[in-house]
């Protein structure tokens, strides 16, 4: 389809132009608009919004992450958004029982930050955001044979974990002086986009057949 070959464009020269070294800033993120215009297509078509207002945040995150480079807790705050709808979402369709373990690791990244004298708002919002995206994925996978593309969804969602994991890894040096493998951040600058546009893709593309029940 006309979605997934124009990404596939994108994703070939923002990725050409990052190993080169020229500014691939607009390119990805016009990648991230294609993704919330297609959103916008599917639930005008079928009049189910869930996607649409996921992608809408995750537009807005990138805008403030990506694109001003600037107000990166306005970006974060966002992307915690985003995780909380595709939790509530699956709880919804599945029950309660993830929330207790959600829970748990938010608290225990907490005590993590505290611990290491880096729990500040930016901090404890990112801690929010991966923990809950963390979850989500084994959520997604326990119930992904329950509906129509679930495992396209958990998929994408995979994705999405390692890119924030490659953002964890690019700033943990902020955090950790320390730390001793400083030279990790290079990759895990280039592997973010490695991961995170396919994720947006695949997980559009899981919402974009009327008839799938994820």
């Amino acid at each position: 389809m006309a979605f997934v070959v124009t990404e596939a464009i994108l994703y070939i020269a923002l990725l050409a132009m990052d190993i080169i070294g020229i500014t691939s800033v607009w390119v990805k993120y016009a990648s991230i608009c294609i993704c919330f215009i297609t959103a916008m297509y599917h639930s005008i078509k079928t009049h189910k919004y869930f996607i649409s207002i996921v992608m809408a945040f995750t537009l807005f995150a990138d805008t403030f992450l990506l694109l001003l480079d600037r107000y990166y807790i306005i970006g974060v705050l966002s992307f915690c958004i985003v995780q909380t709808l595709y939790a509530a979402y699956m709880i919804k369709l599945s029950g309660k029982k993830s929330i207790a373990p959600r829970i748990s690791l938010f608290l225990l990244a907490i005590i993590i930050l505290i611990i290491t004298g880096s729990c500040d708002m930016l901090s404890i919002a990112a801690a929010w955001s991966y923990t809950q995206l963390f979850i989500n994925v084994f959520h997604a996978f326990w119930i992904r044979k329950r509906h129509t593309h679930g495992t396209l969804f958990a998929a994408g969602l995979l994705l999405f974990l390692m890119c924030d994991t490659c953002v964890g890894l690019n700033n943990i040096t902020t955090y950790f002086a320390g730390f001793p493998l400083r030279g990790i951040q290079t990759a895990a600058n280039f592997l973010m986009w490695v991961f995170y546009l396919p994720s947006q893709v695949i997980i559009t593309y899981s919402f974009y057949n009327k008839r799938r029940a994820l």
